[in-house]
């Protein structure tokens, strides 16, 4: 399925059934330029909605969500309406695993980061990621990341958390 959005990017959306492993990410984005006025180095900030509003080149009206998918591991733009994955914006390499006989097992994966829509990104993130096991319940899931990048040619570094599970809200296009 293909919204026009996705066809100007050129991906193609999934179903919504296959979402159920995404979770919300509050993101940190930090770019740095030389300021034109006095040559100092300025620091731009940017959240979670900066990231999808560079995929996507605006979303005023908060269509879209960025996730952490813990079935493949990638940080993706998802529309907010059903987790349709819009883009992913990482690619999992591999991941270190510890503590696989215990109720809390714990992870080290380094991501690479692909291109975000139109702008151009090279760069890498490490996620330190934990999974607890609860006996009577559904395993909690959370992790931290941070990485550095360049978008464009401008450098950046990111951070970000996730461990809410993703709620679909709103209407579909």
């Amino acid at each position: 399925m293909k919204t026009p959005l996705a066809a100007l990017l050129g991906v193609t959306l999934l179903a919504a059934s296959a979402r159920a492993d995404l979770y919300d990410v509050k993101a940190k984005l930090t770019c740095y330029s030389v300021s034109k006025i006095d040559g100092k180095l300025e620091a731009t900030n940017g959240d979670s909605s900066k990231i999808v509003s560079i995929v996507t080149g605006g979303d005023p009206d908060g269509l879209y969500a960025l996730e952490q998918d813990i079935g493949s591991g990638d940080l993706q733009v998802v529309q907010r309406c059903d987790g349709a994955l819009l883009v992913s914006l990482t690619h999992d390499l591999t991941c270190a695993i510890g503590g696989q006989s215990d109720p809390k097992e714990k992870l080290a994966c380094p991501f690479e980061l692909l291109d975000w829509g139109q702008a151009s990104v090279n760069g890498s993130l490490l996620c330190l990621e934990t999974i607890r096991e609860k006996p009577n319940g559904p395993s909690i899931f959370n992790g931290k990341c941070n990485g550095a990048l360049v978008i464009n040619d401008v450098p950046c570094s990111l951070s970000f958390t996730f461990g809410k599970p993703f709620k679909p809200a709103g209407a579909c296009p």
